[in-house]
């Protein structure tokens, strides 16, 4: 997936839906695209096993599910859920990653928020 790129953060429509993690630590709902030339590239933002169908007999992938979140953003943004067991929101207690998240995020849009 990381092969598509785009100049803007946010979901292939133009709208921005940041994963759960993300949005209980903002103060608002506002989201501006950045307007600078950077290259993002397309995230799932919830690739846990728990949305990855697979075929119990050849072990091969036959589906991903559950794309509300994903859209354009740093790399870093796409955390290794799956690596872990379950589905993503299961692990928001442990917030894998969000401090790393919260300065990325900083960076690509103006998003007040409180850690």
């Amino acid at each position: 997936m990381h092969n598509l790129t785009s100049s803007k953060t946010g979901g292939p429509s133009g709208i921005i839906i940041p994963p759960y993690r993300i949005l209980e630590k903002t103060e608002n709902q506002m989201w501006n695209p950045p307007t600078k030339d950077c290259s993002y590239v397309f995230c799932h933002m919830d690739l846990s096993q728990h949305n990855i169908i697979v075929d119990p007999l050849t072990l091969k992938i036959k589906a991903i599910i559950d794309f509300e979140y994903s859209g354009f953003w740093p790399m870093q943004f796409e955390l290794p859920f799956y690596t872990r067991l379950g589905p993503s929101s299961v692990l928001v207690a442990s917030r894998p990653g969000l401090e790393q998240h919260m300065q990325s995020l900083d960076r690509v849009t103006q998003v007040p928020h409180s850690l």
